[in-house]
């Protein structure tokens, strides 16, 4: 379903309306979003469990961001909402909110039956999840040193946030949304390229700058790139005034 940059690429309900059909079986939504960094709020939270109830749909709810919010926003994990339970499976993982990209461990949680036929699909694809990733998962949900850190991360992040926000304002025709979660930008480069691929190729040979082209997440987003700001601020700083020195020979 295509979304609208004009409405920070929220999901839409008139727009999931006009595609619906009898064939439809899932709904996948993701809040906090990547790559826009969206956080759905509860009355649109409320209004896609109402079209979900009504069209019979499973809906598969990545939430992988669930911890990083910013601005006093607050995530609504879809399962928690009326009647939702039986219908969502949660997409969940370590990676993001500890860190623990490189553990690969993470987690669906959902109705009996789902999970069940679930685990015949995947245990001949992924097997046994290292001892030491269960324990690390352990000690991340249940030490409070862990929580601190987390919390810590997200007053880091959210200060990062702002400083990108200055440095992206600095250059000239750029226009950007600013995420309520995750930590990516997604920054609009149409008025210097509606080709995101060739734009982010550019920037990383000429300037060894690495952004993500919005085109990898759908056309919708095409003529825009994703950065993210979950590194130094040195790095994030270089790496913005390099793409400004870019830009003004593009």
């Amino acid at each position: 379903v295509p979304s609208d940059p004009r409405e920070s690429f929220m999901p839409n309900i008139e727009a999931l309306n006009s595609l619906v059909t009898t064939r439809t079986k899932v709904l996948i939504i993701n809040s906090p979003n990547n790559p826009s960094g969206f956080v759905i709020p509860r009355d649109l939270m409320n209004l896609l469990a109402d079209f979900a109830e009504r069209h019979d749909l499973t809906v598969i709810s990545d939430e992988v961001y669930e911890k990083l919010t910013y601005d006093g926003l607050k995530h609504v994990s879809f399962a928690s909402l009326p009647n939702m339970k039986e219908r969502t499976i949660t997409v969940n993982s370590f990676s993001k909110t500890y860190a623990m990209s490189g553990w690969r461990i993470g987690y669906l949680a959902g109705p009996q039956e789902i999970i069940k036929n679930v685990l015949k699909i995947t245990q001949c694809s992924g097997t046994n999840v290292p001892p030491y990733s269960q324990k690390a998962a352990i000690v991340a949900l249940n030490n409070e040193n862990v929580a601190k850190y987390v919390t810590d991360m997200i007053s880091t992040y959210s200060m990062r946030r702002n400083q990108v926000a200055n440095l992206i304002e600095d250059i000239p025709d750029l226009k950007f949304i600013s995420p309520g979660g995750a930590f990516y930008y997604l920054i609009d480069i149409s008025a210097h390229s509606k080709d995101s691929t060739e734009f982010a190729l550019q920037l990383l040979n000429k300037k060894r700058v690495a952004v993500v082209p919005g085109v990898s997440f759908g056309q919708c987003t095409e003529g825009w790139i994703r950065m993210t700001f979950a590194t130094d601020q040195e790095v994030l700083r270089n790496g913005l005034y390099h793409m400004k020195d870019f830009l003004s020979d593009y």
